[in-house]
């Protein structure tokens, strides 16, 4: 599995087949350019302006936006409904984890979950072996809650999004406020990429948290 980080939220996905998933597409007014991406399936997290720039994306691609199971190209997949807030949906209303089976790995996007860190939430999505989870606070999850996810959840790969980089419009907390919560069983790698290829998850004897550089071009 390679993933790319294209920055904010949006990550594109790549099986072994070449089966290509992008989740949470954003237009300029984020404060950076993303690229025309080619998918085969675009996840769509919530209706907020910086999750659902479709025009950014190109090919004949399948999109989801709503909880439910789905079924593209022979590819099943899962939307779990999940709270912007932490007061049930009141302040910004409800968003979607999408969770795929990809080489066999489960890989779970929380999109924009603000719910406060809740075995009842961590139940609702399950285990997963790849998990990408905002981390930025302010809209959604901050770094300290972002971290009792991933101890609960217990992925071996887990990628930060929703925060801060230069550029960025929104005043949201810098990934450093997520990592410092980290002082043991983690390896922190901060890559000087914008892609990475998921090794054997058998092989990883201590779960990973992955930085990456936002991609600017193809």
């Amino acid at each position: 599995m390679k993933i790319e980080y294209f920055g904010h939220s949006c990550f594109r996905i790549t099986d072994s087949t070449g089966y290509r998933i992008v989740t949470d597409p954003y237009p300029e007014d984020v404060g950076f350019c993303m690229p025309v991406v080619p998918a085969d399936l675009v996840t769509i997290s919530h209706n907020h302006y910086d999750h659902n720039a479709i025009e950014k994306v190109s090919g004949k691609y399948a999109a989801a936006n709503k909880p439910g199971k789905y079924k593209a190209a022979g590819h099943e997949f899962e939307g779990f409904k999940c709270y912007h807030d932490p007061l049930q949906g009141r302040q910004r209303g409800e968003s979607v984890a999408f969770k795929f089976k990809v080489d066999g790995m489960d890989v779970l996007h929380l999109g924009d979950l603000g719910e406060k860190f809740d075995m009842e939430v961590v139940k609702r999505f399950g285990h997963a072996d790849v998990l990408f989870i905002p981390v930025g606070g302010v809209f959604t999850i901050d770094g300290k809650d972002a971290k009792q996810y991933v101890d609960a959840i217990g992925a071996k790969v887990n990628i930060p999004m929703h925060y801060w980089t230069p550029g960025c419009t929104l005043n949201i907390d810098r990934v450093n406020d997520f990592t410092k919560h980290f002082r043991g069983g983690y390896t922190v790698e901060r890559l000087d990429s914008d892609e990475y290829e998921v090794p054997d998850l058998s092989a990883l004897k201590i779960p990973e948290i992955i930085i990456l550089q936002r991609k600017t071009r193809l």
